[in-house]
């Protein structure tokens, strides 16, 4: 997990379609000298992007174009007086013509971030000790952002209300953090096979990282995040544990190549089921230190899933006794498996190439091809909010491959305040896609703009 500054993409959204840093980046942490000064930063930003989806149902309906234009408005406030640090953001988030009124605004704005943090490096000997405490709603991206992301693909973003804290030492560093996703609460139902009122515990997620840096072109990680999850009014049985190991390796071995591995193991129950799965990815890539800067990435993941009975259409699902679907929790969807949306975070295979250009500074080319099959050919295909795509799944299905992926991006930063991205892409349906979802292709198209003003001020010292 990163330390100190605010949230940051991580360098797989950063590259792909979904990314702008924080707006507020705590100012470097040192050792408080003699009158500390009071910094304070002030940052505005806006973000717009109009998106169409057409052929949505990939053919099974008529008039299935989606369009929407999406909007986030924040300003955020950052003040600094010695090791103390105070960060709050405010933002209104809403899709265009959501308001009841033109004259009338609904609550649609409320704190994005709000936390105060007590940091400091250069303690300890030689300055090799650092660490930090942080509470309150924040953002949090583990690793590459595949479980935790600040998603900032969501005009919101995402952020917890949590408390974390982070210790390092030399090359080694170990970290910690609790966060209530939803509080205990009571609530009452209709159903009367359930007896009221209902007791949930809510929902909570915690996470142990350690860190090892021996080299660039080597650094190594292991995390285990546990998610518990109890009833809601939608599903008044739920009653989940997982708890999900991982390790992630990365480094630069020479100028210009890249590689990451991450896998993780999933286990816990999952309300009457017990939960076994597991998800890996890696990827190598090199960008040529010559003008245009070409750059080729390839990148293999995959994820297990249950293999399903029965009608599709049935109350029949997946295999009764162990759920093998592995869960996403909160992580950067949109960055991974093409700009569509449409492989989710489990039963799946992806074999994508990326191709990049930087033909001048502040402008970049991207194309992403993306070969997608079903890891488990009789699970479900889902997409990334989880939902069946067409049917679902096909009984006694023995093709795996499900689909092609286009997608292009373009990235124009004209000045240092502004960003375009217009981006396309094409989702061709084959094998077993065609049987499960339809054989029409689907397009998805959008433009994206971000403004983002700031200034930081040192306000003197205290006599």
């Amino acid at each position: 997990m990163y330390k100190r500054q605010a949230a940051t993409a991580p360098a797989g959204e950063k590259d792909a379609s979904a990314s702008v840093a924080s707006d507020v980046k705590a100012s470097p942490a040192g050792p408080a000298p003699a009158g500390h000064k009071l910094e304070f930063e002030v940052w505005a930003r806006l973000f717009l992007r109009g998106q169409s989806r057409a052929n949505s149902t990939y053919g099974r309906t008529s008039n299935d174009e989606q369009w929407q234009v999406l909007q986030g408005a924040r300003i955020s406030t950052a003040s600094r007086y010695g090791p103390v640090s105070l960060v709050v953001q405010l933002q209104d988030v809403r899709e265009w013509g959501e308001g009841t009124s033109t004259v009338s605004n609904q609550p649609l704005a409320g704190a994005h971030q709000g936390y105060a943090e007590i940091a400091d490096e250069g303690l300890g000997r030689r300055g090799k000790v650092s660490g930090f405490v942080r509470a309150g709603r924040q953002e949090v991206v583990l690793w590459t952002a595949r479980l935790l992301a600040n998603s900032p693909w969501q005009p919101g973003m995402r952020a917890f209300d949590a408390i974390r804290g982070r210790l390092e030492v030399g090359r080694f560093g170990v970290e910690t953090g609790f966060a209530v996703v939803r509080a205990p609460r009571t609530f009452t139902l209709t159903d009367p096979t359930v007896p009221d009122p209902v007791r949930t515990q809510g929902e909570q997620l915690s996470w142990l990282e350690l860190t090892a840096r021996f080299h660039k072109a080597f650094e190594a990680h292991a995390a285990v995040l546990v998610l518990r999850q109890d009833a809601t009014e939608a599903d008044p049985a739920r009653d989940r544990l997982l708890a999900t190991p991982g390790v992630y390796f990365h480094g630069e071995p020479a100028k210009g190549w890249v590689y990451d591995v991450e896998g993780y193991a999933q286990v816990g129950r999952a309300t009457s089921q017990d939960h076994r799965a597991w998800a890996g990815a890696a990827t190598v890539g090199y960008t040529a230190p010559v003008r245009l800067e070409p750059g080729l990435r390839l990148t293999y993941e995959l994820a297990s899933g249950s293999a399903c009975a029965g009608d599709p259409g049935g109350a029949a699902g997946c295999d009764a006794s162990v759920s093998r679907d592995f869960e996403g929790h909160f992580g950067a969807r949109h960055a991974y498996r093409g700009f569509a949306d449409q492989v989710g975070a489990s039963n799946f295979r992806d074999l994508a190439v990326r191709g990049t250009m930087r033909p001048v500074a502040g402008l970049q080319f991207l194309v992403d091809y993306h070969f997608f099959q079903l890891n488990e050919a009789e699970g479900q295909w889902v997409v990334n909010s989880g939902a069946p795509v067409g049917q679902g799944w096909l009984p006694g299905n023995d093709r795996n491959t499900i689909g092609h992926e286009l997608d292009f991006l373009v990235t124009y930063k004209p000045w240092e305040v502004l960003q375009l991205r217009p981006g396309y892409s094409l989702f061709l349906p084959a094998g077993a896609g065609t049987s499960i979802a339809g054989s029409d292709p689907q397009h998805f198209a959008f433009l994206w703009l971000v403004a983002k003003i700031g200034h930081r001020w040192k306000l003197g010292s205290p006599s």
